[in-house]
């Protein structure tokens, strides 16, 4: 089961990582290909485009997935994968799901995807929480 943003908002989380495609486009590409400049300006190009690829795709690919027993959190700079077993709790509030670790620690981790603040808009920190109540049965439903 897979559960992710809306799609213009998954587009709209990607424009960072856009604007940092375009400034490496636009800003570094000519001072690259300029013979009489050094290598820093390409490297760096290349360093900020690698960078705004990673960003515009991982923040277009958050969510939550279930599978083979386990829980994948896709956020924009990590991916967390936790067994789904040791999920205690779903905290669909504060959109954390809380779990133990092999040693016995208890563990919160924030679902990037369903996070909002209070200042959100309504309709948005209700489809979190209708999401984050979904994940919720889907675990504890195991």
């Amino acid at each position: 089961m897979v559960w992710r943003i809306p799609l213009v908002r998954r587009l709209l989380n990607c424009v960072p990582g856009v604007l940092l495609i375009g400034l490496s486009v636009f800003m570094f590409a000519p001072r690259a290909l300029d013979a009489d400049s050094s290598a820093v300006p390409a490297a760096l190009g290349v360093l900020i485009l690698l960078a705004g690829i990673t960003l515009a795709v991982r923040a277009y690919r958050l969510g939550v997935e279930i599978r083979d027993g386990e829980v994948v959190l896709r956020g924009v700079l990590r991916t967390t994968r936790i067994p789904q077993a040791t999920v205690t709790h779903v905290d669909v509030r504060e959109a954390t799901l809380v779990w133990r670790r092999p040693d016995g620690a208890v563990r919160r981790t924030k679902v990037a995807a369903f996070t909002a603040r209070e200042s959100a808009p309504s309709d948005v920190r209700e489809y979190n929480q209708r999401r984050m109540t979904e994940i919720r049965k889907a675990i504890k439903g195991r």
